[in-house]
């Protein structure tokens, strides 16, 4: 159900199906209804039809129940229908707001579409009609009602145990196969650097590991839930063979008519079904309903606030004062105390060893991480204030180059469905790559897969840098811009920073390489998260040399 939506908080999510849920609801009462066809027969043919020995009478009965079961059937299937589409509108509802927002969402939002498919989802409308199942049983005995009822609380015993026998199981599975997902994910994407080291065995027999765990897990599970599954069959098929000895008995005695006899063991059935399906379904049930709560919890700005007034394009200064970052999962700072300005046409370098907080303040800087303190101000006005807008003013390179399978002019157009070829050329110019996609077979037309095959490491970095430069942003953030280029790749980089720059453009780039700082007017040196130095780019260099703590921090950029 592909359908284009704004992103939605999952309360507002929901109140949009409020309609169907309803439907679903009235098909549920109207069937439930109906399947009291079966019963009310079994007691007219043994009432009615055989007493009067009336084969007219059984004809015009047949036709009747014909018609009901065939309408329970149509509404039966029609619910089961909507509660389907009910579960996939929800995920294309929720999906735009909460994959970048909560870790796991994508497994939440599949276990929620998938628990809604479910015959249990159906099971727990049908379960406030239990009682019009139990209504008749103590019309004709109250024993056969005070039986059905002791089944009924049998099985929510059942379910409570279920519950809490899977509970530590259905954690453990579902951890253990992230865990085997996410290795294999890794094996698939490097299969050239594990051939290339001789990896290969190795990777694959601790993927096997993971797989093995993961099976492991899941089978385990899999008994748990299969065994309480078997127990409410075995104990809800036990219960309808003693309620109709029981049924048998009263006949014996004259207290109940035969029809009633079958008719009491179709009724116990029925009422104690809806039970049964939800102990079989329970761990889907509950892995959507933990699911649920964690997407209910949730940040979900884009559904709490309006969309912000769409600003006009601002000047190029960036204006970072005391800034301090908290990346998603980590317990505290990454980064603190960072405060710079820029003016058109100026461009910073960041330099400092390994997990100094380099890709941390570029991450800050395009407004995916939000400051924990402090605050980043792009052309007088907050990065959140830009909303959404912010993407077409800021070009962003990343460490790890994500292309995306297409051709090359949807990676460059940041893969924008009917892209301007003018403005695909020019990023592709002002990023001196223009000539390098000619030089290929098909030019712009040529397509890649997932990750950039079968483009090599340059290629890659060159397009991912028409790509940040698309658009003609004001801002431009590159992390280890030069990383994997060769000499004809750091000269197109040069020429890009420069014309940028010339342009009256701003950027912040990390980089170890001597060509990529001489394009800088200031250095800013990170060391554990803090600035350890910060001016114009002689002076830090300098400053760098002069002192051994910050020449390390400075590596091989002095």
């Amino acid at each position: 159900m592909a359908e284009e939506a704004a992103p939605k908080g999952p309360g507002a999510a929901l109140a949009e199906s409020r309609g169907a849920l309803t439907v679903a609801m009235l098909f549920s009462a109207a069937g439930n209804l109906l399947l009291l066809t079966g019963p009310i027969f079994v007691m007219q043919v043994y009432d009615r039809v055989l007493g009067a020995q009336s084969a007219e009478t059984l004809a015009a009965l047949g036709l009747i129940a014909a018609a009901c079961f065939t309408g329970m059937v149509a509404l039966e299937a029609a619910r089961g229908r909507i509660m389907a589409r009910i579960g996939a509108r929800l995920r294309a509802r929720l999906e735009p707001g909460v994959l970048g927002a909560a870790p796991g969402a994508a497994a939440d939002l599949e276990a929620l579409q998938r628990a809604l498919s479910l015959p249990a989802a159906g099971a727990l409308m049908d379960l406030p009609w239990v009682p019009i199942f139990l209504i008749p049983l103590f019309a004709f005995h109250p024993l056969l009602g005070g039986l059905a009822m002791a089944g009924g609380a049998l099985l929510v015993a059942i379910a409570v145990s279920n519950r809490a026998a899977i509970r530590t199981p259905l954690a453990t599975a579902q951890a253990d196969a992230a865990a085997e997902a996410q290795m294999a994910a890794r094996l698939a994407a490097e299969p050239e650097t594990l051939a290339a080291l001789g990896l290969r065995p190795a990777a694959l027999a601790r993927w096997q590991g993971a797989r093995d765990t993961a099976l492991r897990s899941a089978l385990h599970l899999s008994d748990r839930a299969g065994f309480h599954a078997a127990l409410a069959r075995g104990a809800r098929q036990a219960m309808q063979s003693v309620l109709l000895a029981a049924a048998a008995w009263q006949v014996l005695r004259g207290e109940i008519g035969a029809g009633a006899l079958f008719a009491s063991s179709v009724l116990t059935a029925r009422a104690l079904a809806p039970i049964e399906q939800i102990v079989a379904g329970w761990p889907a049930l509950q892995q959507a309903a933990e699911g649920w709560a964690r997407l209910c919890a949730a940040p979900h700005p884009a559904a709490l606030a309006a969309p912000p007034m769409v600003l006009p394009r601002p000047p190029a200064t960036l204006d970072v004062r005391q800034l301090a970052v908290v990346p998603p999962g980590e317990p505290g700072p990454v980064l603190r105390g960072v405060s710079f300005r820029l003016e058109p046409g100026q461009a910073l370098g960041v330099i400092g060893p390994a997990g100094a907080g380099k890709t941390t303040l570029l991450r800050a800087l395009t407004g995916a991480w939000p400051a924990a303190a402090g605050s980043v101000q792009f052309g007088g006005a907050t990065l959140q204030q830009y909303g959404p807008d912010l993407a077409r003013l800021v070009g962003y390179l990343s460490q790890r180059v994500p292309l995306f399978e297409g051709d090359l002019a949807a990676n460059i157009a940041r893969l924008d469905p009917a892209p301007d070829p003018d403005k695909v050329i020019a990023a592709a110019r002002r990023a001196g790559a223009h000539e390098m996609i000619l030089a290929m077979p098909h030019g712009y037309d040529t397509q890649v897969k997932d990750g950039g095959a079968p483009l090599s490491g340059g290629q890659i970095q060159r397009i991912a840098l028409a790509r940040a430069m698309f658009g003609n942003p004001l801002l431009l953030l590159l992390d280890e811009p030069d990383a994997g280029l060769d000499a004809d790749g750091e000269q197109a980089l040069t020429a890009a920073l420069r014309a940028h720059r010339a342009a009256g453009g701003i950027a912040v780039l990390s980089t170890h390489r001597t060509a990529a700082i001489r394009e800088c007017d200031l250095l800013l040196v990170l060391e554990h998260g803090i600035p350890r130095a910060f001016g114009p780019r002689e002076a830090v260099l300098r400053q760098a040399l002069a002192k051994p703590t910050s020449k390390r921090a400075a590596g091989s950029a002095a």
